[in-house]
């Protein structure tokens, strides 16, 4: 039997075993946590659970099939209430009502911006003053908004909520849970996987070459459950591009000799199973890393991105786009981190710069999409921990549960809100389950990622697979889409 079994390896041990404490330890285990090398080690059954085999692939892509999915995550908690917000009299007087200190003006310095909405005949809706661009993507048609969506088990009514009737998500109004749960979908706990990921193992097993030569999944906030697989992990870049193993582009000096370390360990083959194939995915990486550096590079972009932190990212994911044929990608999935909305403390000021970064950013986003002829390739959507309670705490809001969102690109049936906005945004009745205005969703999660999964190229017959909860609130294989809010292939 391999010596692995038979007696315990540490960190340390290991490394010295290999000789890589010459290569400065901290520095090295710092890139690959982040690139995520010891994946396979989990996979072949090292770890604490194996991955089942990958299906033999039985068809490849052609060179025009692409698209791509964009995730920006509002981490936090969006206060979404104030960003979606309803104008037919009778409702905009209980959201004022309820509001108070926090609600926007319709009218006057500051107002609302208000929204051609073409599905909500009687009812009228604007958004966030800040969100001019947003306004415009909107009444265009490239943008649209999911109402009161947030994560169930099961359909739920407030009575049963109350009465405890049904399962519900564990944890709710938890930051760490509640992220958690968004990115496994699987509310009730016991996974280790995220749906993306899922998502990108079933596409991997059915069809051949479409992640190229870095993989699907690629994510500008490091590691991450939602786009982690049985078989599938992340490569992570920031928005510069690749992010290096120290030394690999030094040409003197100590990163350089770091780097020749690597590269002399490299070529030694051991009798460690842990230790091969550690020193394997390190090696894997490190031309991954070549690879997309070289391609990144030369996919440069004439439009100009505003913002500084998310634009920079979604910059960042354009020339990653662009990118693609080089790279060899069919299929490509982003993860992007927009932190800041967890405002417990102070709402209209934070929550203005904050989705002045996300209107600006998704308006460049879209610009730069049509200067690469793939608007109607890619979709955008954003995702976050919870919604946040409609009475406000003083200068701010608290962690509530369901929210809006918006999803944006060419196969977007545009101005338009999806699921069912609340009739009314009260205390004490319609959806509010208590404490201050948490609202019950009304929208599964599921039903949302489903209708961007079956886009991207799953299988009704491979849904439940990747969203184990979606038959509580869909059919798949039906013929009918769960929310329609995509133009679907």
């Amino acid at each position: 039997m391999n010596d692995i079994y038979d007696r315990p390896i540490n960190r340390r041990k290991f490394l010295t075993s290999m000789g890589c404490a010459a290569l400065g330890t901290t520095g090295l285990f710092s890139t690959l946590l982040n690139l995520k090398m010891t994946s396979k080690v989990v996979a072949a059954g090292l770890g604490n659970s194996a991955a089942p085999a990958a299906a033999t692939p039985t068809a490849t892509p052609t060179p025009e099939d692409f698209k791509a999915i964009v995730c920006i995550f509002l981490a936090g908690g969006n206060d979404s209430y104030n960003m979606l917000i309803p104008t037919t009299p009778a409702e905009y007087a209980t959201y004022t009502s309820v509001r108070s200190n926090l609600a926007h003006p319709i009218t006057g310095t500051g107002a609302a911006l208000p929204v051609n909405v073409l599905n909500t005949p009687g009812r009228t809706f604007a958004i966030h003053p800040i969100m001019s661009d947003a306004q415009g993507l909107f009444n265009s048609g490239a943008l649209g908004f999911i109402a009161n969506t947030g994560t169930l088990i099961e359909p739920t009514t407030v009575t049963q909520y109350q009465n405890g009737s049904v399962p519900l998500p564990k944890a709710l109004f938890s930051h760490a849970d509640q992220i958690s749960q968004w990115q496994t979908l699987v509310p009730q706990g016991g996974v280790g996987t995220g749906w993306e990921g899922r998502m990108t193992d079933v596409l991997n097993a059915r069809v051949s070459g479409l992640g190229g030569s870095v993989g699907m999944n690629i994510s500008l906030n490091g590691n991450n459950i939602m786009q982690t697989g049985a078989q599938t992990t992340t490569y992570s870049i920031g928005p510069n591009g690749s992010i290096s193993l120290i030394g690999r582009t030094a040409k003197s000096g100590i990163n350089m000799l770091r780097f020749d370390q690597f590269t002399s360990m490299a070529d030694v083959q051991y009798q460690n199973l842990f230790q091969q194939t550690y020193i394997n995915d390190l090696t894997v990486s490190v031309d991954k890393d070549k690879a997309f550096a070289n391609a990144f590079s030369g996919s440069q972009l004439t439009t100009q991105f505003r913002d500084k932190s998310l634009g920079a990212d979604l910059k960042a994911v354009a020339q990653t786009i662009a990118a693609r044929a080089t790279l060899g990608m069919r299929r490509q999935i982003f993860f992007v981190l927009h932190g800041g909305f967890d405002n417990h403390q102070e709402l209209l000021m934070t929550q203005s710069e904050l989705l002045t970064s996300v209107s600006q950013s998704l308006k460049d986003f879209w610009d730069a999409l049509g200067e690469l002829k793939v608007q109607d390739k890619v979709v955008t959507f954003t995702a976050s921990d919870f919604g946040r309670t409609l009475r406000s705490n003083g200068r701010g809001t608290d962690h509530a549960w369901g929210g809006n969102h918006i999803v944006m690109g060419g196969p977007v049936i545009g101005q338009q809100i999806y699921g069912t906005y609340p009739e009314t945004l009260q205390l004490g009745g319609g959806l509010d389950v208590g404490n201050n205005g948490r609202l019950l969703p009304t929208t599964s999660v599921d039903l949302y990622t489903a209708e961007i999964a079956l886009w991207f190229g799953v299988q009704p017959s491979e849904l439940a697979t990747v969203l184990p909860n979606i038959s509580n609130f869909y059919t798949p294989g039906s013929g009918s889409p769960p929310l329609g809010f995509l133009k679907m292939p």
